[in-house]
């Protein structure tokens, strides 16, 4: 199998284009991506029910939109967002705008890189949104250390650390221990 290779840099909004660079966005391009995938490396908003930073917030399953039309030219545009840091969809659970900028659906794969510029109830609202959905798994790292927290829905898994080979539930390998802190 695969292993991918990622990096990044110190400063927060230019972390995922080094995160996302070389052999990882090969890979996913190769492995991953198609027709019925999607990858976004912190330029698209993922839209959910609610507003934000309210409790009572979730993820929009697309399953039920019967009229795709309406809903991706102007319905969606009515719903509020996050930017997540990496937003991966490896199942065709997704409804995109047409200028592809938001986006509807249960990811397979969030991640969130967290700063001192993060609040405490952003990090809390991230974390109960991306939970809403119980198949989506959620990664969130600090830049400040090796640990990576990870959930699957409502479900906290086994933290891990960056200076070993990270897999997700579904199976893609991510190699960053280059990264670690020594």
């Amino acid at each position: 199998m695969n292993i991918l290779t990622m990096s990044w840099t110190s400063e927060r909004h230019t972390n995922l284009n080094t995160f996302l660079s070389g052999e990882f966005l090969r890979h996913i391009r190769d492995k991953i991506v198609s027709k019925h995938s999607f990858l976004s490396q912190g330029t698209t908003r993922l839209v959910h029910y609610g507003e934000k930073f309210s409790s009572l917030c979730s993820l929009i399953d697309v399953s039920s939109v019967e009229d795709v039309e309406e809903f991706t030219q102007t319905t969606i545009h009515e719903f509020h967002s996050v930017e997540p840091d990496l937003l991966l969809f490896e199942r065709p659970n997704f409804l995109l705008n047409k200028s592809g900028n938001l986006i509807a659906g249960l990811p397979s794969l969030v991640v969130e890189i967290w700063s001192t510029s993060n609040s405490q109830d952003e990090r809390a609202f991230k974390r109960n949104l991306y939970a809403s959905s119980p198949t989506t798994e959620h990664w969130y790292l600090s830049q400040n250390d090796n640990k990576i927290e990870r959930w699957l829905g409502k479900n906290q898994l086994t933290d891990l650390d960056i200076s070993e080979i990270l897999e997700t539930q579904t199976g893609l390998r991510v190699d960053i221990r280059d990264l670690a802190f020594k």
